[in-house]
């Protein structure tokens, strides 16, 4: 037996001790579940107390005292007896219950802090402080899954701290909460108990173990067999440990005892993150340099964490000051920024216990991505000397640039109007009126879709003359109704052949009256008779239109020959420089026109 020890002789082995509470006076206070309260003072035998009749119930769950009154949770409620000698003699003072106004009958722990005020843990009303004779919900608004408080103690800075039983725990101070979760670093929320050690930590009972909280760090430690602690649970009766007169705390587990005790040594379990490496288009860069062209803007930043508590626990995330402000929370331990603009940024990495980021570590990088030497001022200043004496150039040669456009204006509106011109042939008109005549005597019928084809002939003349171009479909269309004329007129002595696939006539374009001016080229120049009949193919390929004809050549020229052909080569020019190709060759006239 260890000196000064004085062994207790217990009265009724049967009964289950269910709490135990030292005052002042030395003289302790037991509770049982049967027995109700016994009181021990000497090292004498315990005995139950004088006033067990005036208890609401023999059921005692826990015993705590501000000075000389005692107070006993029990199933029914919370009793408050005054004992002011050595003797188990007492008094009843006064009831605390749900009809006192204390919100439950079914309180788990009471705990007196350091102010004398009584703290109450019950089951479906939260927490209370009882003080000055008024009770206080400090829990009612704060949401929780279930209303019950397990067990309360008070940390090294006055704050109280208050185990759930489903939303982990509760830090009350100075009117504020703050909850303490899995995202906190706690191991489970299946709490047993908690206490605070001389040091200033407080333990944590739960069903995986034994958390110690340090509040220098702000994090969790967790005591299990990778500790070598030979420990992964400890006893589920709640509130079930002990303290001694050196704060000494002692939990009971599956192979014994634990104890923990006041170290001299604090150590900080925060983890320590540093940036390992930084690469720019995967090659690591020179040691100091924070300033890279504008060239080299693709970078890596490589950085790990140490963590010799708990380091299967470490969290990462990175951000980029400059380039954008959000967090990116990770487990990798690598960051890629491709591309970056010219400016300064800050890279910033932070490691954490706790994936909320509550107590971090941090490293950081500061570099400068400089602009490309055409947007520096020596450049801006030189561009815009230059750029004012363009300008000035401009200035001086805007006239001659203005006569310029007029007289391409003029030239383009002479060439469309000699094209209209050209297309309105005194001759072909006249013609066609003849024609018209002969078959308004000989066949009305023809002589009606005679002329209909005039008509569509001449409308799309006026609809394609400000047009620069239609497709292939549109001037097959339009050379349908001008053949129909002329063979109306000419009839078997005119032959119209077309070798034109799907594909160009609905995507290939040309110049407007191309064909129409080409068909009616050959038939100024050429006898059309059934003699001599006059054998006319267009066809297309490799995005060229050729157009070609047998020679027959007339006698006596018409007037005007030449004017559509080189009318043509001018549209033509006007629309990017393209060329038409005009040749003889094997006895026939061919033109070329580019799609």
């Amino acid at each position: 037996m260890a000196p000064g020890c004085v062994p207790l002789k217990w009265a009724t082995t049967a009964d289950i001790v269910t709490a135990m509470y030292c005052d002042e006076r030395k003289r302790l206070w037991i509770g049982t579940l049967g027995q109700g309260l016994l009181c021990a003072s000497g090292g004498n035998i315990p005995v139950p107390v004088s006033c067990n009749s005036q208890l609401t119930s023999k059921q005692i769950l826990s015993i705590s005292a501000v000075k000389d009154t005692i107070w006993v949770a029990s199933l029914g409620g919370v009793d408050e007896i005054v004992a002011t000698g050595t003797s188990p003699e007492c008094t009843h003072k006064q009831r605390h219950s749900k009809t006192s106004g204390m919100g439950s009958d079914y309180v788990y722990q009471l705990y007196a802090d350091r102010g004398n005020a009584m703290w109450i843990a019950t089951d479906g009303a939260g927490g209370y402080r009882y003080q000055n004779g008024q009770y206080f919900n400090v829990t009612s608004g704060l949401g929780l899954r279930e209303k019950v408080i397990y067990s309360i103690t008070q940390g090294s800075d006055d704050a109280i701290w208050m185990a759930t039983m489903k939303d982990g725990l509760l830090r009350y101070k100075n009117g504020e909460w703050r909850t303490y979760n899995k995202t906190s670093g706690l191991t489970d929320h299946n709490i047993y108990g908690l206490k605070t050690i001389r040091d200033g930590n407080i333990l944590v009972l739960h069903k995986k173990g034994i958390d110690e909280y340090y509040p220098a760090s702000g994090c969790f430690r967790h005591y299990t067999r990778m500790l070598d602690m030979d420990i992964d649970s400890v006893s589920e009766t709640l509130n079930c440990f002990a303290v001694d007169s050196r704060g000494v705390v002692y939990v009971p587990f599956e192979h014994g005892f634990i104890s923990f005790s006041r170290s001299d040594l604090v150590p900080d379990l925060r983890s320590g993150v540093h940036i390992s490496d930084i690469l720019v288009f995967s090659k690591s860069i020179a040691n100091g340099k924070k300033i890279f062209e504008h060239s080299e803007n693709s970078f890596t930043f490589k950085f790990d964490g140490v963590n010799f508590t708990n380091p299967d626990r470490l969290y990462f995330r990175y951000r980029l000051a400059g380039y954008n402000d959000d967090w990116v929370v990770t487990r990798d331990r690598a960051a890629v920024f491709p591309q970056l603009p010219p400016g300064r940024y800050s890279f910033v990495v932070q490691s954490s216990l706790t994936s909320d980021f509550s107590v971090p570590s941090q490293s950081t990088f500061e570099f400068l991505i400089a602009k490309p030497f055409w947007r520096r001022s020596w450049f801006l200043i030189m561009a815009g000397v230059i750029v004012t004496t363009v300008v000035l150039m401009v200035i001086r040669n805007r006239e001659n640039k203005l006569r310029t456009r007029s007289k391409l204006e003029r030239e383009r509106h002479q060439y469309e109007y000699e094209y209209l011109k050209s297309q309105v042939n005194p001759h072909f008109l006249f013609n066609s009126l003849n024609t018209l005549v002969s078959l308004i005597d000989d066949n009305k019928n023809a002589a009606t879709e005679y002329t209909i084809h005039l008509s569509d002939f001449y409308r799309n003349l006026l609809t394609y003359n400000n047009v620069d171009s239609i497709t292939m479909a549109e001037e097959l269309d339009l050379l349908e109704k001008y053949v129909h004329i002329q063979k109306t007129r000419f009839g078997a002595a005119l032959n119209v052949e077309l070798q034109i696939a799907p594909v160009y006539r609905s995507a290939g374009k040309v110049v407007p009256m191309a064909l129409q001016l080409l068909v009616e080229n050959a038939i100024k120049h050429n006898v059309v008779s059934m003699a001599s009949p006059l054998h006319i193919v267009i066809s297309a390929a490799d995005g060229v239109l050729t157009v070609k004809n047998n020679i027959k050549p007339k006698v006596e020229k018409e007037k005007g020959a030449g004017l559509g052909l080189r009318n043509l080569r001018e549209r033509y020019h006007l629309q990017g420089g393209k060329n038409v190709a005009t040749y003889i060759e094997n006895g026939y006239f061919i033109v070329k026109l580019p799609l």
